[in-house]
């Protein structure tokens, strides 16, 4: 089902299948900056990655002497989750372990995803409670895809824990099968700017580690 959060600046509407953001749009221009989900490449429009980010080996992992099957990025994105709160400009979802998931995923959890406007802001908000004995192991992520106009000019922001750009980042390359190697690309930013160009993303992903960036300075979209 389709819920519509706004304000007014935004529009935004979230699937409950996934916890799925499928668009956001601007209030007063009518403005799509979500991808529009084509099948032709890629159906998604902004899944959630959780219980893992990327893909095991042969999809296949071992706990406690057990192998489990798990697909890339885990499975919430393909799941249906509850309704837990909304008001006109926020709203949670839910996902609890269920038969389902512990066939996949031998752990108990409470998985909340909330989406909050703020003026021309989306905050994504995820909290992840632990309801078993012992540990939980897992990881999250976001996986957004943006409407750029075609033959538009586009780039990130990238910038360090103190708040100033960075000059260039350490990208690790994914080899066969999708395993990350031992080899780094060094990739030039100027003033913090990473282009965004129709080969950027040739080798799958950008895997950039050892905090590289700030954590609470998130990659900002500029258009020109």
């Amino acid at each position: 089902m389709l819920y519509t959060v706004k304000n007014e600046e935004l529009i935004c509407e979230i699937e409950t299948h996934g916890a799925e953001l499928k668009s956001i749009k601007d209030k007063n221009t009518g403005r799509e900056y979500l991808w529009n989900s084509d099948p032709m490449y890629w159906n998604r429009t902004s899944p959630v990655l959780f219980p893992f980010v990327g893909a095991v080996k042969d999809k296949k992992y071992n706990h406690n002497g057990k192998t489990y099957n798990i697909g890339q990025h885990g499975f919430a994105r393909d799941m249906e989750f509850a309704v837990k709160g909304s008001g006109e400009n926020e709203m949670w979802f839910e996902l609890r372990e269920s038969e389902e998931t512990i066939a996949r995923y031998p752990f108990k959890f409470h998985l909340n995803i909330g989406y909050k406007l703020e003026g021309r802001t989306v905050t994504v908000l995820w909290r992840v409670k632990n309801t078993n004995d012992g540990a939980l192991y897992f990881s999250i992520g976001a996986h957004p895809g943006f409407m750029l106009p075609q033959g538009n000019k586009a780039y990130f922001r990238l910038f360090d824990g103190n708040g100033m750009p960075v000059k260039s980042i350490k990208n690790r390359i994914f080899g066969e099968g999708g395993c990350v190697t031992d080899k780094i690309q060094v990739i030039d930013t100027p003033d913090g700017k990473l282009p965004i160009t129709e080969h950027l993303f040739d080798g799958d992903a950008l895997v950039l580690e050892d905090n590289q960036l700030g954590l609470w300075y998130p990659l900002c979209l500029h258009h020109r």
